[in-house]
């Protein structure tokens, strides 16, 4: 998929119970790929990195820190795949068309003074089902931003 055909994308989201499962939204003009994070595709790239970083002669530290820094940006190699590269990458990936959306709705989690936090929300629901996902490495006006521009005034 070219850059130009993703509007955006929501990444590390959270799902299920106690957040047990991880996902990246990808915001399409055509609609949302659900595409599922599994520690089998984790442990994977985290190896690949390692690797790399070996055979460039960096140090242990310099691998570990790597690592960390490649799971943030994880969800930007969907910007060259193609929708079905995507969707069949896992089983548990999944798409919901825009004609299919209902509503889009996004809540801010909370701060607290001792520094704890809880997520932010956002719940989608569409023809055939509703999912609920948390989310906090983008901010709520960031993630309304990208869903808007293709379901408009869906999102609340």
């Amino acid at each position: 998929m070219s850059e130009e055909n993703v509007l955006g994308i929501i990444p590390n989201v959270q799902s299920g119970m106690f957040g047990s499962k991880a996902y990246n939204l990808i915001i399409t003009g055509e609609g949302i790929i659900v595409a599922q994070l599994t520690n089998k595709m984790l442990k994977e790239e985290a190896k690949k990195t390692s690797q790399d970083s070996k055979a460039s002669g960096e140090g242990f530290l310099k691998r570990i820190g790597n690592q960390m820094a490649n799971r943030a940006t994880f969800h930007e190699r969907y910007l060259s795949m193609s929708k079905d590269q995507i969707i069949n990458e896992t089983e548990g990936n999944f798409f919901i068309s825009e004609p299919e959306i209902k509503k889009i709705r996004i809540k801010t989690g909370q701060h607290y003074q001792d520094d704890k936090s809880t997520p932010h929300q956002l719940k989608i629901a569409w023809n055939s089902g509703k999912e609920k996902f948390s989310f906090t490495q983008i901010t709520t006006n960031e993630a309304k931003k990208i869903l808007q521009q293709l379901v408009g005034k869906k999102v609340k």
